[in-house]
């Protein structure tokens, strides 16, 4: 059987499933079957009213974020769907360090409103306030980072670290000066500098990361 002709029977038989149900239907009906939960808002204008976000979690995650609400990491995919709307995902680490689905939304922008309407569903699953999360990693985005301040004012809000290492490492790069013939060496003080940051980053202690602070701060000079 060639992939064209799986294709097609996957099609028929999502098709099949659907009967007469439109694919949001479909998936509403889905998400109410197994018992997830789901909050959706629609936008209503001139031209009609039309589904803005939705957000859905399975009933298993509801569980486990509640006994490891700890620390959240929050970031969006694109171009999962061909609607091409952003898919916002949010993440929980257990106890053994293993990660698990707290929740999803789809949502039409990532702007500060659809954030904060996705982390407000968020909010709704806490049971108590010993349930919130201590620590949210984002990535350098102010809207999501505005919306995590609105809504979890309480929680600490920190800067995922492979986005700090990746625009740290993008900006010493563009600062760094070479001349004709001196490319090899470029690249060697970048791999010092780079070394001294991941160094500084992975600091156990206070006191070390001071020690390595000053270490960084000397090769910088250099």
């Amino acid at each position: 059987m060639s992939s064209k002709q799986c294709y097609n029977a996957r099609y028929r038989y999502k098709a099949k499933m659907r009967a007469s149900m439109s694919e949001m239907q479909h998936m509403f009906k889905h998400l109410s079957d197994n018992k997830y939960f789901f909050k959706y808002r629609s936008h209503v204008d001139e031209e009609g009213e039309y589904l803005q976000d939705i957000f859905f979690a399975h009933p298993r995650s509801l569980s486990l974020f509640n006994y490891f609400p700890t620390v959240l990491v929050m970031d969006s995919t694109y171009k999962t769907n061909k609607y091409n709307m952003p898919l916002f995902e949010i993440v929980g680490f257990t106890s053994t360090e293993r990660t698990y689905n707290v929740g999803f939304a789809w949502l039409t922008n990532e702007k500060e409103d659809n954030f904060i309407w996705a982390l407000q569903q968020l909010w709704s699953l806490v049971r108590n306030e010993g349930s919130l999360p201590k620590v949210i990693l984002t990535d350098r985005d102010t809207a999501l980072m505005n919306a995590v301040g609105q809504v979890f004012p309480k929680s600490a809000a920190m800067v995922c670290r492979v986005h700090v290492q990746k625009n740290v490492g993008s900006k010493i790069k563009d600062l760094l000066k070479v001349r004709e013939g001196e490319e090899v060496e470029k690249e060697i003080v970048w791999a010092n500098l780079e070394k001294a940051f991941i160094h500084l980053l992975y600091s156990d202690t206070v006191d070390v990361y001071g020690d390595r602070l000053m270490e960084f701060r000397e090769l910088c000079k250099k």
